[in-house]
């Protein structure tokens, strides 16, 4: 078990497998939505930010994957989570290649100033 190596500090951190994969893992709260990126759908304005999100830890090699989900209200302030949207990308400022330190997400929303809060688990080597 020695050869599994693993660091957390709250609710982010990371492990390393004996043959050099590595797996991330946090929850981001994301600052509140501006009004940027709208669109019109039906009468209704939607607007889509984008958020650079840092790992715990840089890979050496390569981020090989990375998801992410919304974290719905809690269960005592159940509200609804429809026209709310995400996505996840994996590149750098050029666009030529995947980062080894963050990814991006493209949060989408009927809601300006709603800051989102994020899980994610990433994986690589």
């Amino acid at each position: 078990m020695s050869a599994f190596g693993y660091s957390r500090n709250g609710q982010n951190g990371w492990s390393v497998l004996p043959n050099g994969m590595i797996r991330q893992f946090g929850t981001v709260t994301l600052a509140p939505v501006g009004s940027f990126n709208k669109q019109t759908i039906g009468g209704v304005d939607f607007y889509t930010h984008y958020y650079r999100v840092a790992f715990p830890r840089q890979y050496p090699g390569a981020q090989v994957s990375t998801l992410a989900t919304l974290a719905s209200p809690s269960y005592t302030t159940q509200g609804s989570m429809a026209g709310r949207s995400i996505a996840v990308h994996r590149d750098t400022d050029t666009g030529n290649d995947v980062s080894k330190t963050r990814f991006t997400v493209a949060y989408t929303t009927n809601v300006p100033g709603e800051a989102p809060t994020i899980h994610f688990e990433s994986t690589g080597y």
